[in-house]
């Protein structure tokens, strides 16, 4: 075998958006065909959603924020190549697609997502894609689809309609990771830490993050290398400010006590414990944070 055929990529090419349980089988069906054709395995994936150009009005929320996707991405195909999804990407047919792969990043061999579609053509796997690949010297894998589960079929379509619910424990169960969300701390006005529950009041780095509905979620969050319950309020904060507020994100960390100021977290959330509520005094909202904590122990134990 050459040098030049052992440097050459086998890539799957997608949104990834969660990069969830369909995608990682995905993911690990590739890593086993590269080692079969003794080629390197990577990601092709899009800085933006390719709705955002195709039809903007239909653009959804994204499960994972640009940098979310790369890190989950990177942790199961170290390569990931991310390229613009753009109008003159959107015009390339399959073939002028394919012939980009090849020319641009060597790549040998291509597995095409069970329901994936290439070009503006729009051709899946299939007789003519085939014909395509072949007179490109590109080997075509069509890559399997995941059983569908309790919840129905593992895509991000639905995720993203669990997520919007609130449902956060289902969207996990599809994801096979908890929903991520991150954000740099910033000062807020330090309420929850007169009341003893001091909160990191994130700024969410994507505008497109799809955040999930108000209420109380329990979760987890990596300080350095240590791992911390959190327990994390999404909301206005009825009890203390004003109806009209804006939407705020606080993190309370559980047993945790350091300054992480100006420092990028990612809150992994793993169930919501309750909506958010008004109560009719301090002490009421401290009883109610003093149970939510032990709750939150009790779910990430």
């Amino acid at each position: 075998m050459s040098q030049g055929e052992q440097n050459k990529l086998i890539v799957t090419v997608g949104t990834f958006d969660g990069v969830h349980k369909g995608h990682q089988l995905l993911l690990q069906q590739l890593k086993t065909e590269a080692a079969r054709l003794c080629m390197t395995p990577a990601v092709v994936t899009f800085s933006n959603h390719p709705l955002a150009i195709i039809d903007p009005t239909r653009s959804p929320k994204l499960l994972t924020s640009p940098a979310e996707h790369i890190s989950l991405l990177r942790n199961i195909v170290n390569q990931v190549i991310v390229i613009d999804f753009d109008s003159h990407l959107r015009s390339l047919t399959a073939e002028q697609f394919l012939l980009m792969l090849r020319n641009d990043y060597n790549v040998g061999a291509l597995m095409l997502g069970f329901n994936n579609h290439l070009g503006s053509d729009h051709l899946g796997y299939g007789e003519e894609l085939e014909k395509i690949a072949r007179s490109l010297d590109i080997v075509l894998i069509e890559g399997h689809e995941l059983s569908p589960c309790q919840q129905g079929r593992v895509c991000s379509t639905t995720i993203r309609k669990l997520v919007a619910e609130g449902k956060i424990s289902d969207a996990t169960q599809l994801l096979g990771h908890p929903y991520p969300i991150t954000g740099t701390v910033e000062h807020g006005k330090a309420l929850g830490r007169t009341i003893g529950f001091p909160t990191a009041n994130m700024a969410i780095d994507s505008k497109l993050k799809l955040i999930p509905p108000t209420g109380v979620y329990a979760g987890y969050v990596n300080v350095g290398d240590m791992r911390h319950a959190v327990m994390v309020n999404i909301g206005h904060r009825p009890t203390v400010d004003r109806p009209d507020s804006p939407q705020s994100i606080e993190a309370h960390i559980i047993d945790f006590d350091g300054n992480i100021y100006h420092q990028q977290l990612t809150l992994q959330l793993i169930e919501r414990l309750r909506p958010e509520m008004r109560f009719p005094s301090i002490d009421a909202l401290r009883k109610q944070l003093v149970a939510d904590a032990q709750a939150t122990r009790a779910i990430c134990r």
